[in-house]
């Protein structure tokens, strides 16, 4: 149902642009194609601590590298091309870079004080259409952050704007509850995840066996330990704790669902994000509610 929206792609992007010391190499990492500019795209060429701003008609892809922080923020031209959905998205933009440059300069600060390395902070967010309806557009929002620490961490929002009203929507907000929602699509949701995670997660050998390791000899078990946590993803995750998405097969109404556990959600960092995507049936739909009802279909 989904473009991937690749985090390693974006850590890469990001590791260039950090690690530039000169313009040079800046505009290479930077670097528009002529034929980008043969379509009409507006882009400024940037070394560090300056601003690159690129665009292919209604759509904006800012960068921003300096000492302090790397700020990347891109959305499509399907959304740019909505006068109050380019306005709601550049508003965002502006809010996300104030955040990271606060966060940046207070730890910029602290490694000055208390005299340890600081290493770049860095916010990269992505927006991608999800499905481009009639009277709606649904969209993806990816996130990559670092904030110190190992490595960074990548999380997922959705977005829904209704046209006629130009007005955006949590895509929650077009069903009666979340508790109705859930009830209608968790079976289905948690026999698909296990097929991802037994596809992600191959047979352990003999040693490797939940009864063969430490955390569970009794002195280790749960009820020896009130503060345990499970640190085995083992659990169908709720759906609180999901992004959700609403798509299409049809361009007309939304008639899939898509649900996204991010890292740590439904499996370890290195397993990735889970994404699986459910059609609308009868027991999804009456779980819409009445208003919305007419934008979604159970596919044929």
């Amino acid at each position: 149902m989904l473009d991937q929206f690749a985090p390693l792609a974006l850590l890469a992007a990001l590791v260039v642009l950090a690690a530039c010391s000169s313009p040079e190499e800046m505009e290479q990492a930077l670097h528009v194609d002529a034929k980008d500019h043969a379509h009409g795209s507006d882009h400024v060429q940037a070394s560090c601590g300056a601003t690159a701003i690129s665009g292919k008609g209604a759509a904006r892809e800012v960068k921003v590298a300096n000492e302090q922080y790397v700020f990347e923020y891109s959305y499509p031209q399907a959304a740019g091309s909505l006068a109050g959905l380019r306005a709601y998205l550049d508003n965002d933009l502006g809010t996300s870079q104030t955040e990271i440059a606060a966060l940046a300069k207070e730890a910029m600060g602290d490694a000055s004080e208390y005299d340890y390395p600081y290493r770049p902070y860095s916010l990269i967010v992505g927006w991608q259409v999800v499905t481009d309806l009639p009277g709606w557009i649904s969209l993806s929002r990816a996130n990559w952050t670092y904030t110190g620490g190992a490595h960074g961490n990548s999380d997922t929002a959705g977005l829904v704007w209704d046209k006629t009203a130009a007005a955006p929507f949590s895509p929650i907000e077009l069903f009666t509850s979340a508790g109705k929602l859930e009830a209608a699509l968790t079976q289905d949701y948690c026999t698909a995840l296990g097929k991802l995670r037994a596809e992600r997660r191959p047979e352990r050998r003999p040693e490797h066996r939940p009864e063969h390791r430490p955390e569970h000899r009794p002195e280790h078990r749960p009820e020896h330990r009130p503060d345990a946590v499970d640190a085995g993803f083992a659990d169908c995750p709720k759906l609180e704790a999901l992004t959700l998405l609403v798509g299409s097969s049809d361009k007309q109404t939304f008639n899939r669902i898509g649900l996204i556990a991010d890292p740590y959600v439904a499996g370890s960092f290195a397993e990735g994000p889970y994404e699986v995507t459910l059609p609308v049936n009868n027991a999804i739909l009456a779980a819409v509610k009445p208003e919305y009802r007419g934008a979604f279909s159970i596919p044929r």
